[in-house]
């Protein structure tokens, strides 16, 4: 009986040592033996790759999505200088994708999810169908945000390739939730209420404080009303996180509303100036 507790004993301590042991080779490694190569898992399970691209949408200007009360979605993005390439594509009736982060890594996942939706369509015609099941989707919401969350994993998760630098958002009028993919290839499904604005991109730190400056300042929800608060609240962000030599330049504007008829109305640089004058 004591040899047995001996024994016991003898075991629980090397158990003891081996996971103290353990513990103190993960947190003394280096990370760059792990973040200046191909994507591969720390000491303590972290692929810091993909923690780096995480953040590349913190560094974009916040875009903001608001539901309004009439069904529609009104979507304002705003940048420091002309806008080139939209970071709000529809990429099939009624579906629309906001893209923040590193630009030409949202573009080459927009070029993905198109040639997907394209050999989708010459396989099964005008409607999305789910490879596996072999039978229709009635939402291609599902499909879109799928479609990007697999590549998006592919990146994060395979060797020889970086991860994706960006953080997708699908919008549908015709759906009450919003489906976020970041570069993990995680998909978060969020649902919205009429008037709640979401925060795409941008600082954590001033995300809330956006947020209530468009709430106090929405009146009665339309369409119009929403357009202006909204411009008026990222201009007053970028006024305030912008270095004093970028305030020459004016910040341009993008603005697309959804309809829940599944059309897809993109405001020119004309019409946004006429109604905010």
């Amino acid at each position: 009986m004591i040899k047995m507790a001996t024994a016991t004993i003898h075991f629980v301590f090397l158990v003891v040592s081996l996971m103290t042991a353990v513990c103190q080779a993960n947190s003394s490694y280096s990370v760059y033996n792990y973040d200046i190569g191909s994507a591969m898992f720390t000491p303590d399970g972290r692929i810091l790759q993909t923690e780096y691209a995480l953040l590349a949408s913190s560094h974009s200007l916040p875009m903001v999505i608001l539901p309004l009360e009439d069904g529609s979605i009104v979507i304002v993005s705003c940048s420091r200088r002309k806008m080139g390439q939209s970071r709000i594509v529809q990429v099939v009736p009624g579906v629309i994708v906001a893209m923040s982060g590193i630009l030409p890594d949202c573009v080459a996942l927009l070029q993905k999810l198109r040639s997907e939706v394209e050999r989708q369509h010459f396989l099964y015609g005008d409607t999305v169908r789910d490879e596996r099941e072999k039978s229709p989707t009635q939402d291609s919401f599902h499909f879109i945000a799928k479609t990007l969350g697999d590549a998006c994993q592919e990146h994060a998760m395979a060797g020889g390739i970086r991860p994706y630098g960006a953080t997708m958002v699908v919008v549908s009028a015709s759906s009450s939730r919003l489906q976020i993919i970041d570069s993990s290839g995680a998909v978060k499904v969020i649902p919205y209420k009429a008037l709640d604005p979401f925060i795409h991109g941008g600082k954590e730190s001033n995300k809330q404080s956006l947020h209530q400056r468009i709430t106090n300042s929405l009146n009665t929800g339309t369409a119009s009303e929403a357009i202006r608060t909204l411009i008026g609240a990222l201009s007053e962000e970028m006024e305030t996180g912008t270095a004093e030599h970028e305030r020459t330049t004016k910040p341009s504007f993008e603005v697309v509303i959804a309809t829940p008829t599944k059309d897809i109305l993109r405001m020119s640089a004309e019409q946004i100036k006429i109604l905010l004058n």
